[in-house]
């Protein structure tokens, strides 16, 4: 007969083999899906090509998901609204004022959610906001 101290033995030893084979299973599971993440909300200068004029083009050709308006608000009087723009950390107007940037000086466009705007920025910023880094000359 197996003395119980052998059992115990056996047993706390597979559940650490289980354990641990499930935890280094599910590392490379949530690297991709923060990868992916990430992917969806970055715009870097290489995917900017040729044809692309301005900031807005860039978006409305790799990231039109981002232009989509996403509330209403009591303020807005009933109508939909933007994500905010930011220039370098400035606040530069709405998504239309992309427009206006030369797509060539862009190095990198990334989106923020509501909440991490908000987070960032303050109050006001319910349907995020559009983070444009420019070229330093």
């Amino acid at each position: 007969m197996t003395p119980p101290s052998m059992v115990w033995s056996a047993w706390l030893a597979l559940i650490t083999v289980i354990g641990t084979a499930g935890c280094t299973s599910s590392l490379p599971l949530r690297s991709v899906v923060e990868t992916d993440r990430a992917g969806r909300n970055v715009v870097t200068s290489s995917e900017i090509r040729e044809g692309m004029e301005s900031a807005y083009d860039v978006v409305t050709q790799r990231r039109p998901q981002w232009l989509l308006p996403r509330g209403y608000l009591p303020s807005d009087n009933g109508r939909p609204t933007t994500p905010t723009v930011y220039v370098d950390g400035i606040r530069y107007g709405s998504c239309e004022s992309l427009s206006s940037i030369q797509a060539i000086d862009v190095t990198e466009l990334r989106f923020l959610d509501g909440r991490d705007a908000t987070t960032r920025f303050g109050s006001g910023h319910t349907n995020g906001a559009i983070l444009v880094s420019l070229r330093r000359r």
